[in-house]
């Protein structure tokens, strides 16, 4: 993040990864949040996002980018 002149760095969690489709293939989503909110905790500038289990259904980076251009317009994405 400093090296790049980062403000802050996103860890999206997916609700729904589109290429682990079987069931049990991956944690829920809401363990894999809090995993990823413990391994971040005490980092400056490392952020978990629910933002992906919110929206619901599969997860695409697509859809992600242009929510969170639409939640913060001109910001680097």
């Amino acid at each position: 993040r400093s090296s790049l002149g980062l403000a802050g760095v996103l860890f999206v969690v997916a609700n729904g990864p589109w290429r682990k489709p079987a069931v049990g293939a991956v944690a829920p989503a809401e363990t894999r949040l809090a995993l990823t909110r413990a391994a971040l905790e005490g980092t400056e500038g490392l952020v978990a996002s629910d933002l992906e289990i919110r929206r619901g259904g599969p997860s695409y980076t697509i859809d992600t980018v242009e929510d969170l251009r639409a939640q913060v317009p001109g910001a680097e994405v």
